[in-house]
């Protein structure tokens, strides 16, 4: 699967800086070079985009944005909402990060495989930094990975309960006890974020729709009725 098949290119990789791609992603010229400049001037473990373009087909019709908080990136940032860099995984970082939380978890597939590592990264206080002014092209729409993985609901369940268990004292009781009985909790985190113990519910994003996404929000509705 995808994480496994990641960590197998980044073990033999020679260079000490990795950036990931997607296949369903698009990036803009000297995007790389932008992220690598801030991963110096910034002296963090991993950087990454602060906006995400949405499209169907076509990359100049834009259906909606991610538009993610800048600056340091946080846990309680991931646990705060979606709209964040965490589902994407298109980052920059280093091999040495990489290395000291012993890879991507190499749960089936691919499902959440980003999330789990963006976890991982955070939960081990390597630094995150979302650099302003940036982007990159999504396509959606099709039948991605993630969205053929996601219909098995049990599966996804049991796959985030995996990848949260060794981090128990990071919430509450009351928090734990939220995200062990509720089998919607990491769907539900735009509308009820999970706060760690200690600290303030953190900063998501936004979602800006474009007049064309609003249309074509529309037309599948009318379609679908």
């Amino acid at each position: 699967g995808c994480p496994a098949t990641r960590n197998v290119g980044i073990s033999i990789a020679s260079n000490p800086l990795i950036f990931n791609l997607d296949a369903d992603n698009i990036l803009n010229p000297g995007s790389v070079s932008v992220l690598k400049g801030a991963l110096q001037k910034e002296k963090v473990d991993i950087v990454t985009f602060a906006t995400y373009k949405y499209f169907i087909t076509n990359k100049k019709l834009i259906t909606h944005y991610w538009h993610c908080k800048t600056g340091l990136f946080t846990l309680a940032d991931l646990f705060a909402g979606h709209i964040n860099p965490g589902p994407g995984g298109n980052f920059l970082y280093t091999k040495a990060s990489w290395e000291r939380i012993g890879g991507y978890w190499e749960y089936g597939k691919g499902l959440h495989e980003a999330w789990g590592f963006t976890l991982k990264q955070l939960a081990a206080s390597n630094k995150m930094f979302v650099v302003r002014d940036t982007f990159y092209y999504h396509r959606h729409g099709h039948e991605s990975l993630f969205v053929s993985e996601s219909r098995n609901k049990p599966g996804e369940l049991e796959l985030l309960q995996k990848m949260i268990s060794p981090y128990q004292g990071f919430f509450s009781d009351s928090e734990w006890k939220h995200l062990q009985s509720n089998p919607d909790w990491y769907h539900l985190l735009d509308k009820r974020p999970i706060k760690l113990q200690g600290l303030e519910v953190g900063k998501n994003g936004r979602l800006k729709l474009t007049c064309y996404g609003i249309l074509q929000k529309l037309i599948k509705k009318i379609f679908t009725v």
